[in-house]
């Protein structure tokens, strides 16, 4: 049964602590006026005081622990930026995707300004005005942020490879340009992830490494698979090499995230164009090549200054 609380329990206390023939004091007031009590018998007024003392000093302890669980309550409702005295918006309702991009777009700007290495999950949540307990309701760590960072665009990339490699109706050859040129469109609009991607891919590991392992692998395959085919054809020159082909495909098109940028002047759809007629001009047969330039409309350039006006001011 849960024992009784404020003056009531201190006055229960003095009355059964108090002899025969010594009067308790009132029940409606804490304070002992030393100068009143029993004094015939000084040893139980002794005992009288001893015991409201301790009742006082463990009502006081019982108005501080309330005091502290109200405050602790109060401080595990705010983020971590009300925590830490950085002004935050105002929240509206619960929205889970939403804050999972937060959480993802904060941690890839914190990631292109400082490293993986120099960012916290504090910086994390104050970036995104969040909370920790939010940031790992979605994520397990900041490894497993990294890997979902590099997941978004290269499911993408995947997608885009299985499409293609599924097109029947289209050639070999127009099946390998198509590839080309999805890749760079993807890599140029996902800039970003792919530029953290390849400074702190050193990071990943174990699960989260052989997951992105295996759809890059699965990608290549697939370009793999389109060249072998394209040779097979006769659209690609017998002396031509097809797993090396690959690979500088794969080269080129993902070196371009260190030179693209979206202020230049070149639209990222003439940008693939280009690279996939620079890249597929050295290894196509000569009546490819010939059908290729008889089909093509001739195409007027934006910018005199071909590719190297796409990137704009070049990184140093």
């Amino acid at each position: 049964m849960r024992a009784p609380r404020g003056d009531f329990c201190c006055a229960r206390l003095l009355i059964d602590a108090a002899p025969r023939g010594v009067r308790a004091p009132p029940t409606g007031d804490h304070q002992v006026d030393m100068r009143t009590g029993p004094t015939e018998d000084p040893q139980s007024s002794q005992e009288v005081r001893t015991v409201r003392l301790s009742c006082q000093l463990h009502s006081r302890k019982q108005s501080d622990t309330a005091h502290l669980r109200q405050r602790y309550r109060y401080h595990s409702s705010m983020t971590v930026a009300e925590r830490s005295g950085t002004k935050s918006r105002k929240r509206g309702p619960y929205a889970p995707e939403v804050t999972r991009k937060q959480i993802l777009n904060a941690s890839l700007n914190l990631f292109s300004e400082k490293g993986f290495h120099a960012t916290t999950v504090d910086a994390i949540v104050v970036r995104g005005n969040l909370t920790k307990g939010a940031f790992y309701h979605h994520f397990e760590s900041k490894e497993d942020v990294l890997r979902q960072i590099h997941s978004e665009y290269a499911s993408e990339m995947l997608s885009g490879a299985r499409e293609v490699d599924s097109a029947t109706d289209l050639e070999p050859i127009d099946q390998l340009r198509s590839l080309i040129e999805r890749a760079v469109v993807v890599l140029g609009r996902y800039h970003d992830h792919v530029a953290v991607f390849y400074q702190e891919f050193r990071f990943l590991s174990g699960d989260n490494y052989a997951a992105i392992r295996r759809m890059n692998d699965e990608q290549e395959d697939i370009l793999l698979r389109v060249v072998a085919r394209a040779k097979e054809a006769g659209q690609i020159g017998p002396d031509v090499n097809p797993k090396l082909l690959m690979f500088s495909v794969s080269g080129i098109t993902a070196w371009t995230y260190h030179w693209y940028t979206p202020a230049g002047p070149m639209p990222l759809e003439e940008i693939a164009r280009q690279l996939a007629d620079v890249i597929l001009v050295g290894v196509v047969t000569d009546s490819v090549r010939e059908n290729a330039d008889a089909a093509r409309p001739a195409r007027p350039l934006k910018s005199a200054g071909g590719p190297r006006a796409a990137r704009g001011r070049r990184p140093r």
